[in-house]
């Protein structure tokens, strides 16, 4: 076997992450893009087909899409069946609020469809400091109704220094639904504000977990 095309490099990304909206309808203090409202340049359902065209011209194999909330967007389901269809895999981060029945029934019927639901905590005390009152209940209905369909997903926590203790109660709900654990490391640069007022950063020993990720 000539492994020549691997030192040619690639003519495209493997994969691409796009913040597909700003709007959401949580206000972490820990949030990357200081995500909240939607910006008025927000493509239009067109302009967004219009780029997965030439993504999948490309051979993008898949696109991490995410915000803001991505599932606040009208045209959420549209955008991400229309990049399945040019054979483009799609894996989005939601906080779960917006997996209703119908919507937990499309993601499972949708092939090389992956999907990862925020949980900054075992317990709601832990979680909803950071995410917001009533989040940590929502996020466990979405994993609720997608686990009634059997659905893989997978659950994405941002270590901090309120959170690491549970780090092996979380990874028992992971492997209660079925689905898996990725831990993330805090990046505050965007919201350091917010992040120093609730403490969230990591001290020296937790930063230790998730030096690999």
């Amino acid at each position: 076997m000539s492994y020549e095309i691997f030192r040619q490099g690639l003519d495209a990304p493997i994969c691409l992450t796009w913040e597909i909206t700003y709007a959401c309808n949580l206000h972490c203090v820990h949030c990357l893009s200081s995500s909240g409202k939607r910006r008025p340049d927000e493509l239009t359902t067109a302009e967004a087909k219009r780029l997965i065209d030439e993504w999948a011209e490309m051979k993008v194999f898949y696109i991490n899409v995410g915000g803001g909330e991505p599932m606040s967007r009208k045209d959420f389901r549209e955008l991400m069946d229309y990049a399945l269809t040019r054979s483009i895999g799609v894996k989005f981060s939601t906080n779960g609020a917006l997996i209703d029945d119908d919507a937990a029934a499309w993601i499972a019927s949708r092939d090389y469809l992956d999907v990862q639901i925020s949980l900054d905590g075992a317990t709601s005390a832990t979680n909803d400091p950071v995410r917001g009152d009533g989040s940590y209940d929502r996020a466990r209905q979405a994993m609720e109704r997608l686990a009634k369909h059997r659905f893989p997903f997978k659950i994405n926590t941002t270590v901090t220094r309120h959170n690491y203790p549970q780090l092996d109660e979380l990874y028992a709900l992971s492997q209660r639904y079925g689905a898996g654990l990725r831990l993330t490391r805090l990046r505050p640069p965007v919201a350091a504000a917010r992040c120093s007022k609730r403490c969230v950063r990591p001290t020296p020993k937790t930063a230790d977990c998730t030096s690999g990720c």
